[in-house]
């Protein structure tokens, strides 16, 4: 059986961060930039899916460790992807891949992120009633341990003057998350996002075959982008009846 193994809380750093995307048409381009188990005796055969205590009490560590094994289910490649934040009892991977994770000018509405054409995002940053709705996010692809795979929208903090908590907490869960298996949790009391390294060895998983934009129009759906100005979203932050 493998032995549990703590979790160290890492230090928040900031991670790079790639240009905002400025192409034509949203999702059109390439976005920015071993365990072992106790041996058993002939005379005490054991069933596979209830393994027998190897020593000490039933309730040691030993005995209650999951096998590494059983932690490694990849998620189906076809499953559909969504928009999702890292589930806080899972450990996350982040794509290294870099052309799968892009820079976007968004609108959250409702709860919702609403990607933004670049050209008309940078006449909405002149509007006074429009331009503070406007922000730049990065849409990253993401794949939980035994589960499935997910797009992640963080905030982007290059090139602000005061990053928030916020920001960088998910830059840095980002930059570990490339690198390691890691699992992101909010901590209400610092205000940040706070990751945890898995000590437990574990492979990278696979990443899906199917590109970044074709990923990123499924998972936002053309609803969402926002390439004129006479979309629904922008008309109601206009404070015009839809």
């Amino acid at each position: 059986m493998a032995r549990k193994k703590n979790v160290e809380v890492s230090k928040l750093e900031a991670a790079p961060v790639e240009t905002v995307v400025d192409a034509g048409m949203l999702f059109s381009t390439a976005p920015i930039q071993p365990a072992t188990t106790p041996a058993h005796t002939a005379e005490a055969p054991v069933n596979s899916e209830t393994p027998a205590p190897s020593t000490g009490s039933m309730f040691s560590l030993e005995n209650l460790a999951l096998a590494e094994e059983m932690i490694t289910v990849p998620p189906p490649m076809d499953a559909p992807i969504e928009i999702a934040k890292p589930p806080k009892d899972k450990f996350i991977r982040v794509c290294p891949l870099p052309n799968y994770s892009a820079a976007y000018y968004a609108i959250k509405y409702n709860g919702d992120f609403f990607p933004v054409l670049p050209a008309l995002a940078r006449n909405l940053l002149a509007d006074p009633t429009l331009g503070p709705t406007v922000s730049r996010v990065r849409f990253s692809l993401c794949a939980t341990l035994n589960g499935p795979y997910f797009v992640w929208i963080t905030q982007i903090i290059e090139g602000t003057k005061k990053p928030s908590s916020v920001a960088m907490g998910q830059e840095a869960a980002l930059e570990a998350g490339r690198l390691q298996w890691v699992r992101v949790q909010w901590s209400a009391e610092k205000n940040v996002h706070e990751y945890c390294k898995m000590l437990v060895e574990q492979s990278a998983p696979e990443w899906p075959t199917r590109s970044f934009p074709e990923i990123l129009e499924a998972a936002v759906g053309a609803h969402r982008m926002i390439m004129t100005a006479d979309h629904e979203v922008l008309q109601k932050l206009a404070g015009k009846r839809v």
